[in-house]
Parts: C-alpha cells; sequence; structure tokens
C-alpha cells in the first residue's frame, strides 16, 4: 500500500509533504503500519521552469526532497522505500524540447542518487493542446502526433546502458555532478553534467565511451572531454 503521492513544496492550499508527514505521525507514531511504500511527487513551483538542482530558497533541489523525506522517516522509524511517482517538466516558457530532455534525465539521475526507489515520469503522450495554458497537455514524453520528443530518446538511452544501476560513488564538485553507478552486470557508468550553465573540461581514461543523451556514443582517445547541462554516460573498456 502506498501512501500518497505528496507534493513536496508548499503550494497555495497544498500542505508540503515534510509538514504532513510531520504532523501525520505526530498524531499518529505508528502510522507506517498503514503503508509499505511513501509516493512523491518532487516537483519545483508550477509550472516547472527550475533545474532539478536549483536550490534559491523557493525552488529546492529534487534530490534534496527526496532526502529530507527519508529522513523524516528515519527519525520516527518507518524505514520504507519511496517511490517518486510523478514528476516532470512541461514545454513551456523557458524550457524547450531540448532542455525538458536534459531536466528530466537530470532529475531521474538526482533522484537515483538520493535513494528514490521508483521513479514515474510524468507523463508519456501530450494532450491535443500543448501549448495551452496551464501546459499540462506539453508534459509529454512524446507529442500528441505520437512522434519522440527528445527526452523519450533520452531516457531510452539511459535505460538500454542498464536500469539496474545503483550508485556507488558520488565524485561531484563545484559546478559538476559526476555520479558513479554500477551493478553486478555494469562495473561503472559515471554520469556528468554541469549546473551552472557553463562548459567544463572533465578527466576520464583514454578508451572511454561517451554516449549522449541521443544515443550517440564515440570513443575517446584524450584525458578529457568537454561538458554542458546536457547529462553524458561515460562507460569505460
Amino acid at each position: 500500500m502506498l501512501l500518497g503521492g505528496l507534493y513536496y513544496l508548499y503550494e497555495g492550499i497544498v500542505t508540503d509533504a515534510a509538514s504532513f508527514l510531520d504532523d501525520a505521525f505526530t498524531e499518529d507514531p505508528k502510522l507506517d503500519r498503514y503503508f509499505d511504500v511513501l509516493a512523491l511527487h518532487p516537483y519545483a513551483h508550477y509550472p516547472q521552469q527550475a533545474t532539478p538542482e536549483q536550490n534559491d530558497g523557493r525552488e529546492q533541489p529534487v534530490g534534496q526532497m527526496v532526502s529530507r523525506i527519508h529522513s523524516l522517516l528515519e527519525y520516527y522509524g518507518a524505514r520504507r522505500p519511496i517511490w517518486v511517482t510523478e514528476v516532470g517538466w512541461p514545454v513551456y516558457g523557458t524550457v524547450d524540447e531540448k532542455t525538458q530532455a536534459s531536466f528530466i534525465t537530470r532529475a531521474a539521475v538526482e533522484l537515483m542518487a538520493a535513494g528514490a526507489d521508483r521513479i514515474c515520469i510524468y507523463t508519456l503522450d501530450d494532450g491535443p493542446n500543448p501549448t495551452a495554458f496551464p501546459p499540462e497537455d506539453a508534459f509529454g514524453l512524446f507529442r500528441n502526433d505520437g512522434t519522440p520528443k527528445p527526452a523519450a530518446t533520452a531516457l531510452q538511452t539511459m535505460l538500454r546502458i542498464d536500469p539496474s544501476l545503483v550508485l556507488s560513488a558520488d565524485q561531484s564538485s563545484a559546478g559538476v555532478r559526476r555520479y558513479v553507478f554500477s551493478s553486478a552486470a555494469t562495473p561503472e557508468v559515471d554520469v556528468v553534467y554541469a549546473t551552472d550553465g557553463t562548459m567544463h573540461d572533465i578527466e576520464l581514461a583514454p578508451g572511454t565511451a561517451v554516449v549522449a543523451l541521443d544515443g550517440t556514443a564515440t570513443t575517446t582517445t584524450s584525458t578529457t572531454t568537454s561538458i554542458s547541462g546536457d547529462p553524458i554516460f561515460l562507460l569505460s573498456r
């Protein structure tokens, strides 16, 4: 049984997830006997325009949202998995299709790194009025005519590498996220991207396969490569 899904941030009449959960456990300290999984919607303020990592007082990083709910569950002795049952960005305002692909992929990686056990993207297909406001018809991974947006290709690229990957190390630095994932089948995959809007050079071993969001793969002969806000996947040979 799932509890939620809880909307993390305070938005008008919607109580934020942390306050709601704290109040619920205060009323019933054994609340966890009623649910097996906590469902969370780690959205930025609607309609989403912020990056998944933005942290400026109004916005909070999606990974931080998961981490804080994990901590709250731990505080009450409720060791329950967290499923992100809805997260996404509409193609609206400053978010075009390419940006949507980058943000959704980055969000999935940040949520995985923070310990989310399941992630569900909202939503598969655009509605019939993707340019209307509010932009509920513009969240899709596919356009209304069934053609894929870059976001669909990006997630397909990530899943094809290995859907069972789990975080094994966080090698992030200022302005750069670098997460190392591994599984029984895949010793190491680095997911790397910039979060400060600038280009960065990163080190890598010669012969590393660099996979872009569109699935294009190249094998490096250099010990450095440049990254932007679009995640790349590094596979050692």
